[in-house]
């Protein structure tokens, strides 16, 4: 028999071997492999859980040693771990000694099983390690659907191992997707303040998870176009619950799988430090970035970040994986999120609005140098929420709910149909060297442009033509995106300053 617990460190985790042994010596747990000090502090609940539970701790010096030894140790998810090889060493219960067993769990005093970090993480290791048996929490356990290859044990309270160990049944997603997966929190008439076509172009950013900048003065409606992106529900495929729970899961997040079978939307603060939003830390945990895989990152004033942040957003956004390193060890997380950001034209808000606007040329220069041209260039879709498009014909399903909602799911549908070919889950994550090959035509029309415009219009287009119904997109879906991408600012034309 061979006891594992689990390490959260990094999206993969490591599985640490529960090593024990019991010799002569005054009584006492020595803890070796690098435990911190909330590892340490297990000796002391473990030992209270035992007792409390109508256990007997064994005479004589235990050792334990948690292998491997090089990587520190942290979290209390080894109580149960330790308890049980305690508990085995002494004769007091009994497991299958040919099995391998990985433990999770957190003893309150009283040998209560509480919930623990990382838990969908250690259900992956285990299976990919050939695991015979996971026993851990309960109430946790439940919800989880593991690999079909491991048993799953719930227990409640240290005195379950004296009985026949439960079997949890895992829960099973269905298949696709229906438009009644796809709630709308609120009515479209709520948004009436909204113009149709700030709708429709955040609409054509929801469906294909395209990048997305709403610029404009205050009041002019960012606010109110963010609540409306946020009022879809959108569902998560049972191929990217997974993902989702792991990271989750990291993180320390028991609010149950049901959560996680919604995306994300996350609204970090522009606080938010480097390694809040990208990941790290002490112990690798992921950032704001990748809790919002398969789901929205939210970031109002954008311009209020810091530059650092600013800067480290590119490389994330077209990008499906973040690396994370330092000095002794590194790891990498997922990060295929939309990102839906607003703005200010100008530091003082006034331009673009009715009014007047107040910087000079140098405050202008300073305020969109930090934003930089680089980073504008990879938000396929940019909204100008003052702008006045009265004359251009937008599609029916924009002011009807439910319509709103077929059209969408259709939409994720095609995209999910067609991802073996793209190499992508969604429209606004495809590479420009995969368009160049599906659709020549387009990207030879376009050849004025740069070649991340060409892409950016490209899938845009796509997106368009999935909306409608259609296999390819055609000159007028090109036509639409390239109001999409370029939206008429007037006479001030902040994409000619900053170079896009």
């Amino acid at each position: 028999m061979q006891i594992y617990g689990f390490c959260p460190v990094g999206y993969e985790g490591i599985l640490v071997a529960i090593e024990i042994e019991v010799r002569k010596g005054i009584p006492g747990i020595d803890l070796v492999g690098l435990p911190d000090s909330s590892v340490r502090e297990a000796r002391e609940r473990v030992r209270a859980a035992i007792r409390n539970s109508g256990f007997s701790i064994p005479r004589g010096r235990i050792l334990i040693n948690l292998r491997p030894a090089g990587i520190r140790k942290v979290g209390a998810s080894y109580d149960m771990a330790l308890a049980v090889a305690i508990l085995c060493i002494s004769n007091q219960i009994t497991l299958d000694s040919h099995k391998k067993y990985l433990i999770l769990g957190e003893l309150s005093l009283s040998g209560e099983v509480c919930e623990v970090k990382g838990l969908p993480g250690a259900l992956d290791m285990a299976a990919k390690h050939k695991i015979d048996a996971c026993i851990g929490p309960a109430d946790q356990l439940g919800g989880y659907a593991p690999d079909a290859g491991l048993r799953v044990h719930g227990l409640r309270r240290l005195t379950d191992l004296l009985e026949p160990l439960p079997s949890l049944k895992s829960a099973e997603g269905e298949a696709g997707l229906s438009s009644d997966a796809l709630g709308i929190v609120e009515e479209i008439g709520s948004f009436s303040n909204l113009s149709r076509f700030s709708r429709y172009a955040g609409t054509v950013a929801l469906a294909g998870r395209h990048h997305v900048n709403l610029l404009g003065p205050p009041g002019s409606g960012k606010t109110s176009l963010l609540e409306y992106l946020q009022s879809f529900s959108l569902p998560l495929r049972p191929d990217y619950e997974g993902e989702v729970q792991r990271i989750s899961g990291l993180v320390g997040d028991f609010e149950g799988v049901e959560k996680h079978r919604k995306a994300r939307v996350r609204t970090p603060h522009h606080t938010t430090s480097f390694e809040g939003m990208f990941g790290g830390g002490r112990i690798l945990r992921p950032g704001e970035v990748s809790l919002a895989h398969c789901g929205m990152l939210i970031l109002d004033e954008l311009s209020a970040f810091q530059a650092k942040i600013l800067s480290g957003l590119r490389l994330p956004m077209e990008q499906s994986w973040i690396s994370v390193g330092r000095a002794d060890m590194s790891t990498s997380f997922p990060c295929d999120f939309m990102l839906v950001a607003a703005m200010n034209l100008c530091p003082c808000g006034g331009l673009g609005s009715d009014g007047y606007c107040l910087c000079d040329p140098r405050q202008l220069s300073r305020y969109w140098t930090k934003i930089g041209a680089a980073l504008m260039d990879r938000f396929d879709i940019r909204i100008f929420t003052n702008q006045d498009t009265q004359d251009v014909d937008l599609p029916g399903w924009v002011d009807h709910a439910d319509e709103l909602s077929m059209v969408l799911v259709e939409a994720e549908n095609r995209q999910f149909d067609r991802r073996n070919a793209t190499g992508s889950r969604y429209n606004g994550r495809i590479s420009g060297l995969i368009l160049r090959d599906m659709y020549p035509d387009l990207w030879s029309n376009k050849s004025s442009y740069s070649a991340r415009d060409r892409a950016a219009l490209i899938r845009i287009a796509v997106t368009l033509a999935d909306l409608d119904g259609r296999d390819s997109p055609n000159d007028g879906d090109l036509s639409m995106a390239g109001c999409l991408r370029f939206p008429a600012l007037g006479p001030f034309d902040i994409f000619g300053m900053i170079g896009k």
